[in-house]
């Protein structure tokens, strides 16, 4: 029971926390946040790690959805989070002009 109440308070704070990595706080709540204008999760099913699976795969970045499966997590939410800043940084240079 102790190892269930560990992993479901791991994955709350995986999504709302903070990490310091290489002496840099880093938060993967923007990777999981997904709410709609008025601040409403979509009613849409949500895959939870396994979406994050098939997304990075179909880059490539780590190989196959197999290779993809063995790498680190850490890793693999870092270059999550490294795409979705990049993407919220695109969004706002088209939304200026």
């Amino acid at each position: 029971m102790g190892v269930y109440a560990w992993f479901a308070r791991f994955c709350e704070y995986l999504l709302t926390g903070e990490f310091v990595i290489d002496g840099q706080t880093v938060t993967f709540s923007p990777v999981f946040g997904r709410r709609d204008k008025d601040g409403e999760r979509p009613s849409g099913q949500d895959l939870g790690l396994n979406s994050i699976l098939y997304t990075v795969a179909e880059s490539g970045v780590f190989g196959t959805a197999t290779e993809t499966d063995r790498a680190p997590l850490l890793r693999v939410l870092l270059k999550l989070l490294d795409d979705k800043q990049r993407a919220d940084e695109l969004m706002k240079r088209y939304n200026k002009k």
